[in-house]
């Protein structure tokens, strides 16, 4: 009894652990180009800033058609989600809507 379910419950964790492909996204999300550079604010509360910094402005620098400028905001961890949420509010929108 066991080997004859064994199997289909292998096949079972290799389609569900399988990544996903090109054509099982959704048709409405698809990338598209900003028609200008856009401002990008990343904000750092672990402190990868430091690190990661100058990999976003070589970015921007390569990219002078996606990004317009780079604003850098950093926060101590606990403070992130207030900072998030006052975002939220001031642009309207809200990251749990999905």
């Amino acid at each position: 009894m066991i080997l004859a379910v064994l199997p289909a419950t292998v096949l079972a964790m290799i389609t569900a652990c399988s990544p996903p492909t090109i054509s099982s996204a959704p048709e409405h999300i698809a990338a598209r180009r900003p028609d200008h550079p856009i401002t990008l604010t990343l904000l750092d509360g672990s402190g990868d800033l430091r690190v990661y910094q100058k990999i976003y402005q070589d970015f921007a620098k390569t990219h002078p058609d996606l990004v317009g400028e780079i604003r850098f905001v950093t926060a101590f961890s606990p403070d992130v989600l207030g900072k998030v949420r006052a975002q939220e509010l001031k642009c309207g929108t809200s990251a749990g809507n999905g």
